[in-house]
């Protein structure tokens, strides 16, 4: 059963992520979702009715953030995929651009913690004109009008951000302004490989 209120990881080794050496005999204050205090054990104040988990000879360090990868796949072997990030520490995840719109919904989810998985944000289906493989659900348009009213269909399906392929052949420079234009129209930050 799960602390409802605050918990304390006591003795760990800490790397806290901002370039200092790391800490022994830490103490890091969790209360829900939010980190309240991590330092020294001797600088710590531990807050009252807070419960105690013992991580000596543990090391602790900031969640991970894996900013490109690709899933593309069934959505039992997404949520294996992502229990298997949590377990490599990363905690937030973006996937950049093969995934189907049948699967978008599940990256919501993971924000919305219907499931066990690191925050993950989407693409859903990127950009590219010959790849990146055969048979990927990617945008291929060949006219900017086409470009335009594939970013609205990435819209609708409430993706998170849009990504274009440039590696060769690359798309005609108005399509390109026509996605790029599109995505900021519609509050789409634009990626590019």
């Amino acid at each position: 059963m799960r602390a409802s209120g605050p918990i304390a990881i006591v003795g760990a080794r800490l790397i806290d992520g901002t370039g200092g050496a790391p800490l022994d005999d830490s103490v890091v204050v969790v209360e829900g979702d939010r980190i309240r205090s991590a330092g020294p054990r001797a600088r710590i104040a531990m807050p009252n009715g807070v419960e105690r988990l013992d991580a000596r000879g543990k090391v602790l360090l900031p969640g991970l953030v894996d900013v490109h990868c690709h899933i593309n796949q069934p959505p039992e072997d997404m949520k294996r995929y992502w229990i298997a990030q949590l377990r490599w520490g990363v905690t937030t995840m973006r996937s950049a651009g093969n995934d189907k719109p049948e699967t978008v919904p599940l990256f919501r989810q993971t924000r919305n913690k219907a499931f066990l998985s690191p925050r993950a944000y989407t693409a859903g289906q990127g950009f590219n004109v010959s790849g990146p493989y055969p048979g990927a659900p990617t945008f291929k348009p060949t006219t900017p009008d086409d470009a335009r009213a594939n970013v609205r269909n990435l819209k609708s399906q409430q993706v998170d951000f849009i990504k274009i392929w440039m590696t060769d052949p690359k798309f005609p420079p108005d399509v390109i302004a026509a996605i790029v234009d599109e995505g900021k129209q519609q509050g789409l930050p634009v990626i590019s490989h």
